[in-house]
């Protein structure tokens, strides 16, 4: 679905509303707003393409600048540059719409091989805590009900006066998953889950990036014995990760697993 007007095809009007509508997301996680900026450029590409194609190469370097702690965009904007420098309107089309593929398949594989990890080790009904809030483990509770029985303990995610528990109790509601909100003093009952997962926003060697309260429930998570799973594809490695404010940096030592694809390692 396009983020821009119908009648709008002026390029310096489409890059202006799409570098707006990617600073303000807040809600979305963030391989979502990787996929929703490259949809844009080649929404972009595809309507106005610009006579002076170093118009395109300014355009990503701004869309950079929205959320330079966003390793996914980061990166998936590191390649789009890469395509935009060919100069050739039809090639690049082709590129960044084979690249939305590579991000859809890199999720798909993540989550499968969580589900093979959770389905082998662990035994239903799963009682899972989670927080803040991922659309890729959106996408692997809705998968994973669909084979076993599952509950879904969303841990109080509060920042910037909105509950991101809320809204992914309610999304995951809405898809047919059993989904609770967990008040912050009721963490101590995660001792009965039987693991914590979260997703990330940037996967380094020494740890990974995730919306507050994910440090608390880390810690936790260790003082109760509970593993803690982090769900992450490839696309969001990257040497350092540098949280900003609404996020926490959880230590590799606190992690007991991460399930990620390869489709973006090493390339």
């Amino acid at each position: 679905m396009s983020i821009f007007p119908a009648f709008t095809m002026d390029f310096d009007t489409l890059s202006n509303k799409l570098i707006e509508t990617i600073r303000n997301d807040f809600v979305n996680g963030s391989l979502t707003i990787a996929k929703n900026a490259l949809r844009g450029l080649i929404e972009i590409v595809e309507r106005a393409y610009p006579n002076d194609t170093n118009k395109l190469g300014r355009l990503v370097n701004e869309l950079k600048k929205t959320k330079p702690a966003m390793s996914a965009l980061q990166n998936v904007l590191e390649r789009a540059l890469l395509a935009v420098s060919s100069g050739d309107r039809f090639a690049l089309i082709l590129q960044l719409n084979k690249l939305l593929e590579l991000l859809e398949k890199s999720t798909n594989d993540a989550i499968n091989i969580a589900k093979e990890y959770i389905t082998q080790n662990f035994t239903p009904p799963y009682r899972i805590v989670t927080a803040s809030f991922s659309s890729t483990f959106l996408k692997f509770a809705k998968v994973l009900s669909q084979i076993e029985s599952n509950e879904i303990f969303c841990l109080e995610s509060k920042w910037a006066g909105q509950d991101y528990s809320v809204l992914l109790a309610e999304k995951l509601t809405q898809i047919g998953v059993v989904a609770k909100n967990l008040p912050m003093v009721a963490i101590g009952t995660i001792a009965n889950c039987s693991f914590a997962m979260i997703g990330a926003d940037c996967v380094s060697p020494s740890g990974v990036v995730n919306g507050v309260p994910s440090q608390n429930l880390a810690l936790q998570c260790k003082n109760h014995d509970v593993p803690l799973f982090v769900l992450a594809e490839s696309i969001k490695y990257t040497r350092k990760c540098n949280p900003e404010s609404g996020f926490d940096f959880i230590n590799s030592s606190l992690i007991s697993k991460i399930f990620s694809d390869d489709i973006f390692v090493n390339k």
